[in-house]
């Protein structure tokens, strides 16, 4: 269970209405804020887009249909188009593309990572065969490994518990976050 904010340092009377204007505009604030992230977000995802079909389409079509393999603009601008390749091999059909490859004569590409997942109370089994794998010339990697959200939670539930976790040792850092829940119906009026 989530420790609650401790919030008995905070004044015992009602807030002022200038203090409840304040949190308000706060609020619009940080709304507006998102709003302004997402538009800023989408207009990065244009421009790559932008980028992409000009400088992947547009601009080689131009020169192929000129016959030219380079150009310099009378600003200084030197361009000049190369084959290059994106790989993404879908999940899906890894085992289908791996197959290929070693059909051609090129397994030695294709890796295989075993990977067993041992509990915490398995340090000895562990251990254990990943001696008797080098005995037999296969090498082991021994790699730890929380997930992000366990361990999120893990440390929220010591800290609850009042325990003192070394924050810095897991890269976490406590903060207050303000979530919007409510989107407002109209403009800003309070």
């Amino acid at each position: 269970m989530e420790a609650q904010p401790d919030y008995s340092k905070f004044q015992a009377e009602a807030p002022t209405n200038d203090e409840l204007s304040t949190l308000s505009s706060l609020a619009n604030d940080l709304y507006l804020a998102e709003l302004e992230l997402a538009q800023a977000e989408e207009v990065v995802r244009a421009a790559q887009r932008k980028v992409r079909d000009i400088g992947e389409h547009q601009i080689p079509e131009l020169m192929d249909e000129l016959g030219m393999a380079e150009f310099t603009t009378k600003s200084g601008i030197k361009i000049s188009v190369k084959e290059d390749l994106r790989v993404g091999v879908p999940a899906a059909r890894r085992e289908e593309a791996w197959a290929w490859v070693i059909d051609k004569g090129y397994g030695d590409l294709v890796k295989h990572n075993v990977i067993i997942g041992f509990g915490r109370d398995e340090e000895d089994a562990c251990l254990e065969l990943m001696e008797d794998l080098d005995t037999r010339g296969l090498r082991t990697k021994d790699e730890r490994k929380v997930e992000p959200a366990t361990l999120k939670k893990f440390i929220k539930q010591r800290l609850a518990e009042g325990e003192d976790v070394p924050l810095d040792l897991f890269g976490a850092t406590q903060y207050s976050k303000t979530k919007i829940t409510q989107k407002p119906d109209s403009a800003f009026g309070d």
